[in-house]
């Protein structure tokens, strides 16, 4: 059995049976062939002789794939672009078969290389596929150019920083693609909630706002009425000092008048006690002055009332 491609030209990128946690979902026990990390455009073989049973698509899984089988044992290649033979023909071994692609469940362009023997065991946990590393006649080798070993190098840098960086506790060399996936749907997640409550949050703001806006418009409303009412008030008091100063003055006049008269009043009362003592002595004379003096009292509170 041959490699579908040189192998010294390119880096074998998943073994068989690794990262579990990912093909459970597929009913695996794990990865159930060899990847390989050949570019899109790759020409691939036929690893051994035998008809092309299937030439299918898979969108979910194997994406473009082509199954090799004869008596003993079968192939399968996957995520390929195109088919360079079709379903029935014999193909020997070493012979172009595909052109390697990405369709499918793939992070990235390469081949996949299943085999399993006939009879096929389905129940064995890796859908009848089995490590046909030890069945190769070409040993693994992992020659790799400067420029292939940079990038390498740069790929696992940047997972480990990744997983660093997602704060995932488990050693980079052991976590899985999943586990990167699970972390980001969280935060995917997260961000989503977060969204979604300073979208509610900025609604109450804006009613908030249009509330406070509304009360604004009647406190200054209320402070212009209040302002009309002061105005109105104050034109009020100032007219009652103008009528209290009015009602003053003639009171001030009318209290003098009153003092002169009382002083009037004195100066009769004394006259009336002076004519008193006349009249004692001189009865005719003061009985007639008496009358006279009456007369000018009675004058005099005549003028007073009148006043």
């Amino acid at each position: 059995m041959k490699w579908p491609v040189d192998i010294t030209k390119y880096p074998i990128t998943q073994k068989f049976g690794e990262r579990p946690d990912i093909y459970k979902r597929f009913g695996l026990f794990g990865h159930n062939g060899i990847d390989i990390g050949c570019p899109t455009g790759t020409t691939l073989i036929a690893p051994i002789s035998g008809t092309i049973l299937e030439t299918t698509d898979n969108p979910e899984g194997y994406g473009l794939y082509i199954k090799i089988q004869n008596d003993k044992e079968g192939v399968v290649l996957a995520h390929n672009k195109k088919f360079l033979v079709k379903v029935g023909d014999w193909v020997n071994e070493g012979q172009e078969v595909v052109i390697s692609g990405n369709t499918g469940f793939t992070t990235g362009s390469h081949s996949h290389f299943g085999y399993y023997p006939i009879p096929r065991d389905r129940t064995n946990g890796y859908n009848g596929f089995i490590d046909q590393l030890p069945f190769l006649n070409e040993p693994l080798k992992m020659t790799l150019d400067d420029e292939t070993f940079k990038k390498l190098v740069k790929n696992s840098t940047n997972w480990d920083e990744t997983v660093k960086y997602l704060e995932i506790t488990t050693d980079p060399k052991d976590t899985s693609f999943q586990q990167i996936q699970d972390v980001i749907a969280g935060i995917r997640s997260a961000t989503t909630a977060c969204q979604n409550t300073l979208t509610i949050r900025d609604q109450d703001l804006q009613v908030a706002q249009v509330e406070i806006s509304n009360r604004g418009e009647e406190l200054a409303r209320k402070e212009n009425d209040c302002q009309l009412q002061v105005k109105f008030l104050n034109s009020q008091i100032d007219s009652l000092d103008k009528q209290l100063k009015i009602a003053q003055e003639p009171q001030g006049e009318m209290l003098g008048q009153i003092g002169v008269l009382r002083g009037q009043i004195d100066e009769l009362s004394k006259e009336k006690g002076r004519l008193l003592k006349q009249i004692a002595i001189q009865p005719v004379i003061k009985c007639n002055h008496f009358a006279d003096v009456g007369k000018m009292i009675a004058m005099l509170f005549t003028k007073l009332v009148r006043k």
